[in-house]
């Protein structure tokens, strides 16, 4: 089985049950980020208001954050654009290793970058949003101001320790995890004894 390129912002039901299907779909589709869940021996979280056991998904292009203000976003994103970094706050997904911390989002998927996603996260950092103070008022002039702005960014990058490297370590790390590109997404509840068994014991 094959990836169909959905649009933003779309997840799309996955119509079968046949686990050898959704192995190849994974294993044909997910090579990337499944070699590091081997060598993680672990997955990557995600919990969702989401009926469907199995998806196809795409993140938003232009997602509005419903935990931070609009220029906080924006801020964040234009230091990590600056940088060359392309898994944004506007346009990915938020997935950890911690599977504690994604079920408090919904019902809890394992998730599954399709090949050519881009990551970001950083080693100091759990969660951006509750560390969001540490830019501090100044993140509002940086709208407005260069000088500000080029601040703010070295900061993020700089002190805040933000990588698009080593999948493995970010899961390790149990903080937040942007995925940008798409992926699919599977039950916990459903398949995770499954996928564990076939994709990392063997």
């Amino acid at each position: 089985m094959k990836v169909n390129e959905i649009a933003a912002g779309k997840k799309v039901d996955i119509h079968t049950n046949e686990e050898g299907q959704l192995i190849e779909l994974i294993n044909t589709n997910c090579s990337e980020a499944l070699a590091s869940f081997k060598e993680a021996r672990a997955f990557l979280y995600r919990g969702a208001q989401v009926k469907y056991d199995v998806f196809h998904g795409r993140p938003r292009e232009n997602r509005r954050s419903l935990s931070m203000l609009n220029w906080q976003q924006e801020v964040f994103d234009k230091a990590m654009d600056t940088y060359g970094f392309t898994a944004l706050r506007s346009n990915s997904i938020f997935c950890s290793g911690n599977i504690n911390q994604a079920s408090s989002y919904g019902k809890t998927f394992m998730i599954f970058p399709i090949n050519g996603f881009s990551f970001l996260w950083s080693s100091k950092i759990r969660d951006f949003v509750l560390n969001a103070y540490e830019i501090g008022e100044s993140c509002k002039l940086a709208l407005k101001s260069r000088d500000v702005m080029g601040a703010i960014q070295n900061k993020v990058i700089n002190i805040f320790d933000y990588s698009n490297e080593n999948l493995v370590d970010a899961i390790y790390s149990n903080h937040e995890v942007l995925i940008h590109g798409e992926y699919y997404a599977f039950s916990h509840a459903k398949y995770y004894d499954l996928l564990k068994t076939v994709l990392l014991d063997k």
